[in-house]
């Protein structure tokens, strides 16, 4: 059993949505403090297209893709608690910003110090929206 967080969308995001979602989802690895790999945890980092997001930690550091598509179904992603661990979290509480309700869930404590890093990434990203 590994330490995982789910995504469950009711719903596509529209196409001003999604585009919303991969620019917040560009400034989050643009703020990573730790390296991101692409979908096997490789050279050539994250992913993002006009239907999909994917990434992995990097090399030894990667456990599970993380992997968000436009059209609704659910996601889930064990991290183990692996560095990318807060990357995903923010990227799942973006997505969960623009779609609307309560649709992420996961086995840390979302209002703990599990969830801190990616909640600050987030508080970041705001910042430097809004700067």
């Amino acid at each position: 059993m590994g330490y995982t967080h789910y995504l469950n969308p009711t719903r596509s995001l529209t196409d001003t949505e999604w585009t919303k979602f991969t620019k917040h989802a560009q400034g989050i690895f643009n703020l990573a403090q730790v390296a991101i790999g692409d979908w096997a945890g490789g050279d050539d980092g994250p992913e993002i297209t006009d239907s999909e997001v994917s990434f992995n930690g990097y090399l030894d550091d990667s456990c599970e893709t993380c992997a968000i598509h436009k059209h609704p179904e659910p996601f889930f992603c064990k991290t183990n608690h692996r560095p990318y661990d807060s990357i995903v979290g923010a990227i799942y509480l973006a997505y969960e910003a623009i779609h609307g309700g309560n649709i992420v869930t996961s086995d840390g404590d979302m209002d703990g110090a599990d969830w801190e890093d990616a909640r600050a990434i987030i508080a970041n990203l705001i910042a430097n929206e809004t700067a």
